[in-house]
């Protein structure tokens, strides 16, 4: 078949985008953000100065430009109604930048409409929707990074300013660059490669000092990481990113060992360096990785190796291996579709319904109060701090002074009992919250679902439990 025009391309790429574009618009605009939403929006909106968000980011275990960015588009004008614009613009220069890598151009059609671009990072505003145009920057800059090596160090730079598993994404690109500066180093060709080694030390140095910012505070209680993964959980993990989830041991390690199998054969000119790439990031999701968000950047990077090793292999191999790697594009857009889908027709938080019951009961003078971080989801709705347990005039959760309710629910929920007494007490109706039991109040569901590939993934319900003998139930008008 004949090789196609530029303007052929040109008209591809632009009804890509469009489509891409109005997809995202439409379900985001069904939306309802959840608690990691609010958090970010709440920081940026409560903050006072740089300093003070910079303070309170390092009880999320991230850098603050996710939160800056918020704070620039809150000073513009962006309601929190549309917060889900901002993550939409990104994946959108993602793509773009994606049109300009030298990926086969089905690729660059396919790839938009995958699980983690068009869902997960385009419609939830979290700051995972920067890795996918960082990482497209990377990897436009790679080929380049010789000869113009600030480019390539800045992209790493960004890319470490996402999250703590972006600062291992860069780390283990910087790790491989190692061996041609101590080459330069020996060789002592300073004054020809001055820049290269400018842009590794400065690079390398800025990616190292973001890690170090990040660090909690020694009041932040730990929440997630420190996990034992067995080897069928680690399997499942692979699955999970790169095709969906599956119930049978057996099964899970079967495919991901064909995974595997197919990335070595993929990379099998440059497995060194693939693994280089590849293996920090593992080893980070094995300890740390507690959501399926964070597997974004699992699924991003083997997507750019991909993208840089293609057509590296034997001429007879290669339309095989391209194949493969399409068909599993393919099955990525369809989680998306399906994501995209269900969006619409099931809420993600059930926060907006909570919201307008949470405001009535308010209207008649009552107080509320919150057992966990879920209820963070119904702050911004509201222009000062609705629950009376979490005093201050800030909204979002401070990890320090209100982790020790996670603990009463968990461990010991009778002090938790003694302690609130509101008229309205918030909680996220899943795993041990579910065990709650308030005497005096009466449960009302409002019922949530986080979507992952194929299904639902977790409940996001949310319940809220009232007083009854301020708010009977058969003359309460509080029911939604």
């Amino acid at each position: 078949m004949s090789k196609m025009s530029k303007k052929t391309y040109y008209i591809i790429y632009s009804i890509v985008g469009l489509v891409f574009l109005g997809t995202g618009f439409f379900a985001g605009m069904h939306h309802e953000p959840w608690a990691d939403e609010a958090q970010a929006w709440l920081m940026a909106k409560d903050s006072n100065s740089l300093m003070e968000l910079i303070r309170a980011v390092r009880y999320e275990g991230t850098p603050a430009l996710w939160h800056m960015i918020v704070k620039i588009s809150q000073i513009m004008g962006l309601s929190y109604e549309h917060f889900f614009v901002l993550p939409l613009l990104f994946s959108t220069l993602g793509v773009v930048l994606l049109f300009c890598t030298k990926a086969p151009w089905y690729w660059k059609v396919l790839i938009p409409f995958t699980f983690y671009i068009v869902y997960q990072n385009s419609v939830v505003a979290r700051s995972y929707c920067l890795v996918f145009p960082v990482m497209m920057l990377v990897t436009l800059f790679f080929e380049k990074r010789k000869e113009e090596p600030m480019g390539f160090y800045g992209a790493l730079v960004l890319l470490a300013l996402t999250s703590s598993y972006g600062i291992i994404v860069a780390g283990s690109f910087l790790l491989y660059e190692c061996k041609d500066i101590l080459l330069i180093v020996f060789r002592k060709e300073y004054e020809t490669k001055k820049k290269e080694l400018l842009g590794f030390f400065v690079g390398g140095f800025l990616v190292f000092l973001i890690g170090c910012m990040i660090l909690p505070p020694a009041d932040c209680m730990p929440i997630i990481g420190g996990k034992q993964r067995s080897v069928s959980e680690v399997a499942a993990m692979i699955t999970n990113t790169f095709l969906f989830p599956m119930n049978g041991t057996v099964l899970t390690m079967v495919f991901a060992l064909m995974l595997v199998g197919f990335f070595f054969f993929y990379c099998r000119k440059h497995i060194g360096q693939a693994m280089v790439y590849t293996l920090p990031l593992i080893g980070y999701l094995i300890l740390m990785q507690d959501n399926i968000w964070h597997l974004t950047y699992f699924y991003v990077l083997i997507l750019v190796l991909m993208i840089l090793f293609h057509g590296e292999a034997e001429e007879k191999f290669f339309s095989a291996n391209e194949c493969i790697v399409t068909a599993l594009i393919a099955l990525q857009c369809a989680c998306g579709v399906f994501c995209v889908g269900t969006e619409v027709k099931d809420s993600y938080s059930g926060s907006a319904q909570a919201v307008s019951f949470v405001k009535q009961a308010l209207k008649q003078g009552a107080t509320v109060s919150a057992v966990d971080y879920h209820g963070t989801a119904l702050q911004p709705y509201f222009e000062k701090n609705i629950f009376e347990n979490r005093p201050g005039e800030v909204r979002y959760y401070i990890w320090s002074r209100n982790n020790h309710y996670i603990d009463k629910y968990q461990c010991e929920p009778e002090q938790l009992y003694e302690q609130i007494h509101s008229d309205l007490i918030v909680a996220q109706d899943f795993g041990e919250a579910k065990k709650l039991q308030f005497e005096g109040y009466r449960k009302i569901v409002f019922d949530g679902n986080m979507f992952y590939k194929f299904g639902h993934s977790d409940s996001t319900d949310m319940a809220i439990w009232v007083k009854k003998d301020k708010f009977p139930e058969e003359k309460s008008t509080l029911e939604p």
